[in-house]
């Protein structure tokens, strides 16, 4: 189901159950290795909780579990080569 479907009938425009979430992430995959990406990595978060209790559903709130003094988006791009 597309982003536009859920949204016309009234739904929120991300998968939210396991299943729906393991698609998107094999969709994404699909699209970046035909974009020309050598490998793609994915990462399960099950079990993971923020520290406000909320289950971890991506690598920003992931991030946020890291170090409480630097904000997310610091940490996450720190190792990258620009």
């Amino acid at each position: 189901m597309s982003r536009n479907d859920r949204h016309r009938r009234g739904e929120p425009p991300h998968p939210d159950t396991v299943e729906e979430k393991k698609a998107a992430a094999h969709l994404w995959a699909d699209q970046l290795y035909q974009a020309g990406a050598r490998a793609v990595d994915g990462f399960d978060f099950a079990g993971v909780v923020c520290r406000d209790g909320r289950p971890v559903g991506d690598l920003a709130d992931f991030a946020t579990l890291l170090d409480e003094e630097a904000p997310a988006v610091v940490r996450v791009l720190a190792g990258l080569q620009i």
